[in-house]
């Protein structure tokens, strides 16, 4: 429940709601939610407890006291909590067993394969792009909904590397690399029969 707005002097606006404060910064849209859980000494505000001490510090009374906010240590930048994997499928949806190793070994049956990610970062509701590259695949990084999978159909065998990063648009040193996972593909018997005969007739043609 939404209990207070207040326009703060840096452009940004405060709401107070029963779970604590968010500051929203109208120029890149984005949030940050402060309660008892990180840093805030009150769980819930009380509606138009909000007191100016001066151009940066701000009394908010809640049914458990008073706290204090400061501007100067409000910061939308990146926190450090990096995407997961969460899981791995393949063809139809057939789980893969994922032991948080840094290389993926698949099957040469399993050409099609889809990666779950996750994001865990409820306190710093920053707008964030998400991109993945395929080192080996794809040629430049490719935009993704962080709530949508990464799928891969139909793949050659070899090796490949999957990255994964998030940025905030606009502001530059923003990009975090949080995946880099080597993934090897099998080739089939006859795949591998083939590149075989294929390197002794190079060889004898040399």
């Amino acid at each position: 429940i939404c209990l207070a707005i207040e326009c703060l002097d840096d452009g940004n606006i405060l709401t107070g709601t029963t779970h604590g404060i968010s500051i929203t910064n109208r120029k890149n849209k984005s949030t940050l939610n402060y309660n008892e859980n990180n840093g805030l000494k009150i769980g819930s505000m009380r509606e138009g407890c909000i007191f100016k001490i001066n151009d940066t510090t701000y009394l908010i009374g809640g049914t458990e006291g008073l706290a204090l906010y400061e501007t100067s240590k409000t910061n939308f930048t990146l926190r450090n909590k990096p995407i997961r994997l969460e899981r791995i499928s393949t063809n139809d949806q057939t789980p893969y067993i994922y032991n948080k190793e840094d290389q993926i070994i698949f099957k040469p049956e399993q050409r099609n394969f889809s990666f779950y990610l996750a994001a865990h970062d409820y306190e710093n509701v920053i707008k964030k792009i998400y991109e993945y590259k395929l080192e080996g695949f794809d040629s430049d990084w490719r935009r993704f909904d962080i709530a949508d999978p990464i799928r891969f159909m139909n793949m050659e065998h070899g090796k490949y590397r999957l990255a994964v990063r998030r940025r905030i648009p606009g502001e530059a040193g923003s990009v975090r690399e949080d995946i880099s996972l080597d993934i090897i593909l099998k080739p089939a018997w006859y795949e591998a029969a083939i590149t075989q005969i294929l390197g002794v007739i190079i060889i004898l043609a040399i």
